[in-house]
């Protein structure tokens, strides 16, 4: 009985034995580990930038580059001259030079549009165009409020390409 279960000790230390050598393996040479991680984030490190947008202070640097352009909503106008513009200010008001603005024409605005504008104040938006230098400072035109989008808006259109 003895020598029963001295075997049977035996066994159970070899298999538990195996189990643990098994489960702590770390060969380097099956599996690098480290560059599985470095891949997983350099993907993550290319959509972070892919998805990004040149800041409005920095559109004047950028005259002519059609590119998506963000900042957040500070106000808006409708002074009712020629034209019937409506100016978005995105990231600094008017007069400051530093700002973007994007225009929607008369002939290109709704009933809807003021609204759908004002729905945008203090919030992150992002603008698809080329600006162009007006007066000192950075303008884009866009054609229907709906070119304006939230920060959100933009990333899942990201994320949904």
């Amino acid at each position: 009985m003895k020598k029963k279960f001295s075997i049977l000790g035996l066994i159970i230390c070899l298999v538990l034995t195996s189990f643990t050598f098994t489960g702590c393996s770390s060969n380097s040479d099956d599996y690098d580990d480290e560059s599985a991680y470095e891949d997983e984030y350099e993907d993550e490190d290319i959509e972070r930038e892919e998805a990004s947008y040149i800041p409005y202070d920095d559109a004047i640097n950028h005259i002519g580059s059609d590119s998506p352009y963000g900042g957040y909503v500070v106000s808006w106008s409708s002074p009712g001259v020629n034209g019937d513009p409506l100016f978005i200010n995105i990231g600094a008001d008017y007069p400051d030079k530093s700002r973007l603005t994007v225009v929607i024409w008369g002939e290109n605005r709704d009933d809807t549009t003021e609204d759908i504008v004002d729905s945008l104040l203090g919030k992150e938006v992002v603008v698809f165009g080329s600006p162009y230098e007006y007066n000192g400072a950075a303008q884009i035109e866009i054609m229907d409020p709906s070119e304006l989008l939230t920060y959100e808006e933009f990333i899942d259109a990201y994320e949904n390409q």
